[in-house]
């Protein structure tokens, strides 16, 4: 259970977002619990900075892709602008799922703390701490950052931002069957629009 703790003081600094980041960056385990398959490292990571946006100013992945934090332009609170985050924020995490080297295995992000121009919130959880092995994959930060907040998948265009929301609540459903066919059908939709829905227009998709 997440534990909320409110500081009622004007905090300085810009204000920004941070979401704890599930099931990013994964490996497959094979038999004995050991891991099969690199994970991802960020070479020289540091924040991306938005050319062209109405209030975020930059976002950062961690290393470990354990955490994701958005910055807003100066004079923007996020308190009033989460909404239009979380959109920013699925939009990310689709193009990081469709990232080649990127393995992910139900991946969830969950708000941990945000700092606003009024007031600083934190939301708190417990500690998992374990010994791995780690394999890595190299990428320039430049090159992984402008890859996934450029995404060029025809279902990431801005007519399809209604249903961002819809394909990450799919994704968190712990049925796989209902899951599968709920990504599917809304594959559909989207492959198909303005045509008959049927299985050749989502062969034709691909």
């Amino acid at each position: 259970m997440n534990i909320e703790h409110t500081d009622f003081l004007r905090t300085d600094g810009d204000s920004y977002a941070a979401y704890k980041m599930l099931g990013f960056n994964t490996r497959a385990e094979i038999a004995g619990g050991n891991h099969a398959s690199d994970s991802l490292e960020i070479m020289n990571n540091k924040p991306y900075i938005y050319e062209k946006h109405e209030f975020l100013h930059s976002f950062l992945i961690s290393d470990d892709f354990s955490e994701i934090t958005f910055w807003l332009k100066a004079g923007f609170d996020a308190a009033d602008h989460l909404e239009k985050i979380e959109l920013e924020l699925n939009r990310i995490c689709l193009n990081l799922i469709l990232y080649d080297d990127l393995h992910t295995f139900k991946p969830v992000c969950e708000l941990v703390k945000i700092k606003t121009l009024r007031y600083e919130t934190r939301f708190e959880e417990c500690l998992c701490i374990k010994d791995e092995l780690k394999c890595a994959i190299s990428v320039k930060s430049d090159n992984f950052y402008s890859d996934i907040a450029h995404g060029d998948s025809a279902m990431l265009d801005k007519k399809s931002r209604s249903v961002y929301k819809q394909i990450f609540d799919i994704i968190q459903c712990p049925n796989l069957v209902i899951q599968y066919m709920a990504l599917y059908d809304l594959l559909k939709d989207l492959a198909c629009r303005g045509k008959k829905k049927n299985q050749q227009g989502v062969v034709n998709f691909f």
